[in-house]
């Protein structure tokens, strides 16, 4: 299978109405929440997750592309926590802001449960530091469970976990990693 990284800025002709829907099947599909109430609720929930990158970080959400133009998966980032949690609103975003001075980047990132174990969640991992690295940003990080399975795939990633807290009755950590950028 033949995979491409764009930038959802840069995929053109395609239609963004249908990349939304493909994004939002994957999200959720790939959370943790399984119970909703409904499709509304479904929608609340990617409101508050992944709709603000779309809308204020389009140039930093990557989609890996099949040849049929299908999403594999997805990376929303964002280069600067700090300012971002003026308009991102979700539960715990500034629970390890004591080190976005030194790790400033974030991202989410989910692939199609049939596309997992493929190398697509790295190759959008790199291409989302590569681009940090060409902004000058120092490092970034993510926030997950202490026991979530995906630890093992970070820490491949060069990856390491920073510090462990409480968030909503759950131990999640801060994997955070340097770009040693000036």
């Amino acid at each position: 299978m033949q995979v491409v990284i764009e930038s959802f800025d840069n995929v053109g002709s395609f239609d963004q109405k249908i990349i939304i829907q493909q994004v939002f099947d994957i999200f959720i599909d790939s959370s943790n929440r399984k119970t909703f109430e409904g499709m509304d609720d479904k929608r609340k929930f990617f409101e508050c997750w992944v709709a603000p990158y779309i809308e204020k970080l389009s140039k930093h959400l990557w989609l890996a592309l099949d040849e049929k133009q299908n999403i594999l998966g997805y990376l929303t980032g964002c280069p600067d926590t700090i300012e971002a949690m003026k308009f991102l609103k979700y539960p715990g975003i500034n629970l390890f802001n004591d080190f976005f001075k030194t790790y400033p980047a974030h991202l989410h990132i989910n692939c199609r449960s049939d596309a997992r174990g493929l190398g697509i969640g790295g190759k959008l991992l790199n291409t989302f530091f590569n681009q940090l690295i060409t902004l000058n940003i120092k490092g970034g990080h993510i926030v997950t469970s202490s026991t979530a399975p995906n630890i093992y795939f970070y820490q491949k990633m060069g990856m390491v976990i920073t510090s462990e807290r409480e968030l909503m009755g759950e131990r999640v950590v801060l994997m955070a990693k340097s770009f040693n950028t000036p």
